[in-house]
């Protein structure tokens, strides 16, 4: 567990799983499998102990309880909240026991798998709202194919915030049929060794769809050439200045 985060669109994030499985090419030159778990394993920190494979750390995840001051919390950061291999019991206990005790932090919930989370929620949903007001659930959608399998699961399950996350973004991406009812779109280039790289105007073109539709957008970070830059200012076709995107969504209950 960590009370701080590199990730740009959180404060802090909360890790009571480790490890996880490739399911898709965004996974591909995944940063927490082949770099960061490794890297901490070898340091012997005890929680990576296992390295790669998926582990539950059940008290880990009550930390939030000890925070005073908001906070926006990435949920399983190095791992994938609704992995198989994660016990429907440990989920029920974190949203009973500690997002329902925290009304004060924000907890966003990123996965490759819409389906599980579908599945936890239907069948929990008698105990557990999905609509919690500090919950926002998303997915990931590193190209069209990924968007057009994944959003469709998202869009069934109610919530206080549902966004999709563009990162890697591996080619372009069309969320307009989307637009009605997404709250949140994040994009990001990809980073590492070897990252891919994607031309601006797929960033462009991603950023002025959600400027039409409305949708709030936060550009982590693009390519500029060979360049990764983070939080970069770009002006889209139809703007006469360059602007930081780093806009967040207004939650509707």
């Amino acid at each position: 567990m960590s009370d701080n985060t590199s990730i740009s669109w959180a404060e802090a994030s909360l890790n009571f799983a480790t490890g996880c499985t490739k399911v898709s090419a965004g996974c591909a030159n995944c940063y927490s499998l082949d770099r960061l778990i490794p890297r901490l394993q070898a340091m012997g920190q005890k929680k990576y102990q296992n390295g790669t494979k998926f582990t539950v750390h059940e008290s880990a995840m009550y930390e939030p309880l000890k925070w005073k001051k908001p906070r926006r919390i990435f949920v399983n950061s190095v791992s994938d909240t609704f992995h198989e291999e994660m016990p429907n019991e440990t989920l029920q206990r974190f949203f009973q026991n500690v997002v329902s005790a925290t009304p004060h932090h924000t907890y966003i919930i990123l996965t490759k798998r819409p389906e599980n989370m579908f599945d936890f929620f239907d069948q929990n949903r008698v105990f557990i709202p999905a609509n919690m007001p500090n919950v926002w659930l998303g997915v990931t959608a590193e190209n069209q194919e990924m968007a057009d399998k994944r959003l469709p699961i998202l869009k069934e399950i109610p919530a206080a915030v549902r966004f999709v996350s563009v990162e890697p973004m591996l080619g372009p991406v069309d969320l307009s049929a989307y637009g009605e009812w997404l709250d949140w779109v994040i994009i990001g280039g990809e980073s590492g060794p070897k990252q891919r790289i994607i031309p601006v105007k797929y960033i462009w073109d991603l950023v002025l769809q959600c400027k039409q539709m409305d949708v709030p957008v936060f550009l982590k970070q693009m390519h500029d050439g060979e360049r990764l830059v983070k939080e970069p200012h770009i002006r889209i076709p139809g703007e006469t200045e360059h602007k930081q995107y780093l806009e967040y969504p207004t939650v509707k209950l």
